[in-house]
């Protein structure tokens, strides 16, 4: 991805947390006080319903449990927990325990989704927390334990719920995952506001125009736009832009409510943004200079001008996994046509069904399969999903590096992987077969390594595209 490209989706992202920060102003001058469970259901489940209407779409096997854990980390067991740190802690140290969310996505992201820690993003973080102490900073006389206890317990939470939220959305669209936490989220927290609070509060115009504000605003958008960043930023970048929630509410509370910036919390903003620029990413298209990640056998010869694309920046690989059109190829029940090399050294190819689980392929095969034999052998594999009697074709190539599992029973990812081509009405028939069958089965995962979506529009092959120059010049 290039520079451009990471400043325009950083500028995206950005309107979540500016969004969450203005709810400090809004909640505190708009809705009705003591009543905060009650205010995160009418927040989180209007928001749910509205995506859910564009969309239309209901959730599918998994989905109905991802979105139940979602929905609980992201917005209902974190929405309370925020209320009761918010109780036992001052706003201040609270706050600044919620800022420390990048340094935990940095953390959580390289064993959840492959993403390394940057120099640039630890050290953004670290600028950015420390404007968030000096920016809150206020007397403390005592600190309740417990407080910190739940607070930390809700920074994590979120922290993980957002890295899950990318690792698990990839192949399903943003409204529809969205739509379904936010529905989730509030629906878990009804019983305890009727435990806690009572009825629901009586609602004047003001504070029905406070909720649509909050719900459609500060819910429904930011949310989409905050995991729409996830998919295209790295998720300590995205963490790192989410410390202009603070800086919102002190800049709301500046110019709305009369408030005053010392010296102190003046040089904190300024560590805030510079911490939030510091680990933005300015990397451009990687070169296609050969690079390997590991050994490789060596290659002939190459003619020429001719060029060999080799394995890509985690970064640049995940925004061609994740542009429209490869998702909607990765979520299609088009079967892909796997390559790889057998045990006697000649070439294969084979079309299989396959789930792709935001990270990884996955394809089920039975245990004395060919391939299973072969791709102990020799791993690296190449994919091809394409469209067939479309003009222009839509063709997403992948080369990547295989591993195998010997599992017991029918896997749940070989199931949902044939569930996209066997007919509905013949689908239960189909997996009670399959499931008396086989006593086990193996899982293919496959980690891409390389990608290329060719739409013939604004993608072509490069060799063709180079035929194309050198006949204009």
């Amino acid at each position: 991805m290039s520079s451009v490209e990471n400043i325009r989706w950083a500028l995206i992202t950005s309107i979540a947390p500016i969004a969450w920060g203005s709810t400090y102003y809004v909640t505190h001058h708009f809705l009705p006080a003591d009543h905060p469970l009650w205010g995160s259901v009418l927040r989180a489940l209007p928001a749910g319903v509205l995506l859910l209407v564009l969309r239309r779409k209901r959730p599918r096997g998994q989905w109905w449990w991802r979105s139940l854990v979602l929905g609980t980390l992201n917005m209902g067991a974190f929405f309370a927990l925020v209320y009761l740190a918010a109780q036992l802690l001052p706003t201040s140290l609270a706050s600044t325990i919620m800022a420390t969310s990048p340094v935990a996505m940095i953390a959580l992201a390289w064993p959840l989704l492959g993403e390394r820690p940057r120099g640039r993003a630890v050290l953004g973080a670290v600028t950015g927390i420390l404007g968030v102490v000096l920016m809150l900073a206020s007397g403390v006389d005592s600190v309740d334990p417990l407080g910190v206890v739940v607070s930390v317990a809700a920074m994590a939470m979120s922290a993980f719920g957002h890295l899950l939220t990318k690792r698990w959305g990839a192949g399903t669209d943003l409204l529809s995952v969205t739509s379904w936490q936010l529905i989730a989220g509030g629906a878990v927290l009804v019983v305890p506001a009727l435990v806690v609070e009572g009825a629901p509060p009586p609602l004047t115009g003001t504070a029905l125009l406070g909720f649509a504000f909050v719900s459609v605003v500060a819910t429904a958008i930011a949310f989409v736009v905050w995991f729409t960043g996830l998919r295209h930023l790295e998720a300590g970048t995205v963490g790192l832009i989410g410390l202009l929630n603070p800086v919102t509410g002190v800049m709301l509370g500046l110019l709305l409510a009369g408030e005053s910036l010392v010296g102190h919390q003046v040089l904190g903003l300024v560590l805030v943004l510079s911490g939030v620029l510091l680990g933005q990413t300015t990397r451009t298209p990687m070169s296609r200079t050969p690079r390997r990640l590991r050994p490789a056998r060596q290659a002939p010869p190459r003619a020429p001008g001719e060029v060999e694309e080799t394995d890509m920046e985690r970064e640049e690989l995940n925004e061609v996994l994740h542009k429209p059109i490869a998702q909607e190829l990765l979520a299609s029940s088009i079967p892909a046509r796997l390559a790889y090399i057998g045990v006697d050294g000649d070439p294969r190819v084979v079309p299989i069904a396959f789930l792709w689980d935001g990270a990884r392929i996955v394809m089920g095969t039975v245990p004395k399969s060919a391939k299973v034999r072969a791709l102990r052998h020799n791993p690296n594999v190449s994919l091809t999903i394409d469209t067939a009697g479309q003009y222009p074709p839509h063709v997403l190539l992948i080369r990547g590096t295989a591993s195998v599992e010997l599992v017991d029973g029918v896997p749940y990812e070989y199931v949902e992987a044939s569930r996209k081509l066997v007919p509905a009405g013949e689908f239960a028939a189909w997996e009670a077969g399959v499931r008396a069958l086989y006593e086990q089965m193996v899982l293919i995962r496959i980690e891409p390594r390389w990608a290329k979506l060719l739409d013939f529009e604004t993608t072509i092959p490069q060799a063709v595209e180079d035929l194309v120059r050198a006949h204009q010049g």
